[in-house]
């Protein structure tokens, strides 16, 4: 409602003075909802439970579904049974996406297209707030570890060569590293870690990786699969140094950061 009409209107029903506090109220929420879309980074101040409410639900009053009068008969129409599901919801059933493509528009669900957009605003920045200046585009998906490292592989399949099949593996001691390789269809070459010279760490050993881009040849490696975080007495692969070996080979370079972005010595050599 416009801000003339809504002071006028309830002017008349409450008086307006009490139609100039609440109209103050309802402006406030506008500037946030504005901001957010104008900066389309994290806001300095919290939301509260609110706001962040009300804006999910201006969002969703923008899908088809959610039009006053309209009925939805087509096959890819939203519709929800529950009361209760909606309501979790925020009465977003929609979903983003379309034609296999989870970053395109959908046509009838403005509002969740919207979202979807400004999230990956706001998760790229989040990535540098953490430290990864470096990042350039961020894409959430509701994945664990595994599935995002094949998502990941996947995608690197269309710029690689045919012929490319192997995926160099610092080795980290978690199935689903292994799983995510085997399920994108490539094969595994493991590179074991080296005991750090006096202690019981574990390092990255880099002479055994450029010796497998080596023996395998580079057009038959899809990537070299590096980890940050992980499990003592294990430290983070020399992500830096791989990088550097990658590009002068002509590798694709992956990186898990699965719980890297909470450490600032992981984000530091990410970004580097």
């Amino acid at each position: 409602m416009e801000k003339g009409s809504f002071l006028r209107l309830a002017g008349d029903l409450i008086g307006k003075s009490y139609a100039d506090v609440a109209d103050e109220a309802r402006h406030t929420r506008s500037h946030q909802f504005r901001r957010l879309l104008e900066q389309r980074r994290l806001p300095e101040e919290p939301w509260d439970d609110l706001a962040v409410t009300l804006f999910l639900e201006e969002l969703a009053n923008a899908d088809s579904n959610n039009h006053l009068g309209n009925v939805g008969v087509g096959e890819r129409e939203g519709r929800i049974f529950s009361g209760l599901v909606a309501r979790r919801n925020f009465h977003f059933s929609h979903g983003i996406g379309r034609s296999g493509d989870i970053a395109a528009l959908q046509p009838k669900a403005a509002g969740s297209s919207l979202l979807f957009a400004l999230t990956r605003r706001l998760v790229l920045d989040a990535i540098h707030v953490c430290g990864i200046q470096a990042a350039r585009a961020a894409l959430p998906v509701p994945f664990a570890t595994g599935l995002s490292l094949t998502l990941c592989f996947s995608a690197l399949r269309t710029v690689r060569p045919p012929s490319a099949r192997f995926i160099i593996f610092s080795r980290i001691d978690q199935k689903a590293c292994l799983k995510s390789i085997y399920s994108a269809g490539f094969q595994a070459e493991v590179v074991d870690m080296v005991r750090a010279p006096g202690g019981f760490a574990l390092q990255t050993d880099l002479d055994a990786i450029e010796d497998a881009i080596d023996r395998l040849k580079a057009d038959t490696v899809l990537c070299v699969l590096s980890t940050t975080s992980t499990f003592a007495p294990r430290e983070p692969d020399r992500v830096d140094a791989i990088a550097r070996l990658c590009k002068a080979r002509g590798v694709a370079h992956v990186i898990n950061n699965a719980y890297g972005l909470q450490c600032t010595k992981c984000c530091h050599l990410v970004d580097q």
